[in-house]
């Protein structure tokens, strides 16, 4: 998979999420922040890896869907990057609405 801005911000704004998700863990426990410095890392790398692989997962379920949508002669999903629940579900609805008619 190529490297694209969309790939490098997600990983950079979910390893933002790891090492808050640290310091978080840290505040509750009324410990300092600076204790284990090094889990800070890992959590940031954890973070990293999950926003990297998300544009992937993402596509996948997508196909997954289109896949389900072409046996039972649904129409695909138009996205091109994000999800639009509103317009898919007043989409679902006139369909189930046109099959009603019938």
């Amino acid at each position: 998979m190529a490297i694209t801005s969309s790939v490098a911000i997600s990983t950079f704004y979910h390893f933002g999420w790891g090492v808050a998700l640290k310091a978080m863990t840290n505040s509750v426990m009324k410990v300092p922040l600076r204790r284990e410095p090094w889990e800070y890392l890992m959590f940031g790398a954890l973070g990293a890896y999950v926003g990297y692989k998300m544009p992937e997962w993402q596509q996948n379920l997508i196909d997954n869907i289109n896949e389900m949508h072409e046996e039972r002669g649904l129409p695909p999903l138009d996205v091109d990057g994000q999800f639009s629940l509103g317009s898919k579900f007043k989409q679902l609805m006139t369909y189930s609405a046109s099959t009603d008619d019938n």
